[in-house]
């Protein structure tokens, strides 16, 4: 993902209901994700047993980058719970069957991990 932030959200515009506080959301998001997307990656991969990043639904893997980046870099201002709740109903709303489960199972081991390693 090499384009501007901007570029992405500007085509997205009106679907964000001209909110600001949205709009900002979604930039610092997408701003984040684009940054530190080789670490997030690595954390999917990591704790994603028998699934290479490739090989997942690109909505899985999205979702999955969302919430990743949330738990690791934005804790403070979104509770963990939160943003793993959200994500699994997002993998219930837009994946497959199986989505949910998946994105939980993989969420809650990296959540886990963030807190250990925070906590040291």
């Amino acid at each position: 993902m090499n384009a501007d932030p901007r570029l992405c959200l500007e085509s997205f515009r009106d679907q964000i209901e001209r909110d600001q506080e949205v709009y900002d959301y979604a930039f610092k998001l997408i701003q984040g994700i684009q940054k530190d997307q080789s670490h997030i990656d690595e954390m999917i991969q990591k704790y994603s047993k028998n699934w290479k990043l490739e090989r997942m639904s690109h909505v899985d893997r999205n979702i999955l980058r969302i919430a990743v980046f949330e738990i690791l870099y934005l804790s403070d201002e979104i509770p963990k719970n939160a943003s793993i709740n959200e994500a699994i109903e997002i993998a219930k709303k837009f994946g497959s069957q199986d989505s949910g489960l998946f994105v939980n199972g993989l969420l809650d081991q990296i959540s886990k991990s963030a807190t250990r390693n925070t906590s040291v």
